[in-house]
């Protein structure tokens, strides 16, 4: 399928910026509910949650899957913010894409869409907020992080292609959709590797926890490294 767009360099006038978490996944790797982990006294899906309700995304939907139950209750008082809506994905098992779809959507009416990963504890709204400044400064149409010319998570994408995004399709997201439009993307080179982490494994985990007792000695650590991250939207 093709997503190549031939765009106008002008977006218009600036719609608000929706924040989708993706959260509904099986954490295979992990071997329980990792969106439940406590890091630093806080559930994973926490951390992510508050920094995208502190960031100017508005709405924010989290779209929950495998152990709905027990994360929608980790969530807890959360659901009140009239800013934060909860989709519930019961396709999660196709994979990725299936989880998009739902947050998309959960959204009532197209426009510009930020994908935010639910296993990245340490995304920050300065990061998101700085993304959502240069992007708007920008005739761009998709923006991402990157660290050392990789490409990193959070993604955003204009409305111009919100329906490119309903229509695709398995475990690699919105990838297709990003390759084949390259020269609309801005690249986002970052220098802080930590809001760019994701938790797949307990090893992750406690890298993680040992970073933040002794971030001078996780460097030397084998394993994952702080600034490696191993997926993408």
């Amino acid at each position: 399928m093709s997503f190549k767009r031939n765009v106008s360099k002008n977006r218009g006038l600036k719609k608000n910026t929706a924040g989708i978490i993706l959260a509904a996944g099986m954490s295979k790797r992990f071997g329980s509910p990792k969106q439940l982990a406590r890091i630093q006294g806080e559930r994973m899906i926490n951390r992510v949650i508050d920094a995208c309700l502190d960031s100017n995304l508005d709405p924010v939907v989290a779209v929950l899957g495998a152990r709905f139950d027990a994360v929608l209750a980790a969530i807890g008082e959360r659901v009140r913010s009239p800013r934060l809506a909860v989709a519930r994905n019961f396709a999660y098992r196709q994979g990725l894409s299936a989880s998009l779809r739902a947050g998309l959507g959960a959204l009532k009416s197209p426009g510009p869409v930020m994908f935010v990963h639910g296993d990245q504890p340490f995304v920050s709204a300065a990061v998101i907020n700085e993304m959502l400044e240069k992007f708007n400064a920008s005739d761009k149409q998709i923006c991402f992080p990157a660290l050392g010319g990789k490409q990193k998570t959070p993604t955003l994408f204009s409305e111009t292609f919100f329906f490119d995004l309903l229509g695709v399709t398995g475990d690699a997201g919105a990838r297709e959709i990003i390759r084949q439009n390259l020269s609309e993307a801005l690249v986002l080179e970052m220098k802080a590797p930590l809001p760019f982490f994701d938790i797949d494994t307990p090893e992750d985990l406690e890298r993680v926890r040992s970073y933040l007792k002794n971030p001078a000695g996780i460097s030397t650590s084998p394993g994952k490294s702080i600034s490696k991250m191993t997926h993408s939207t």
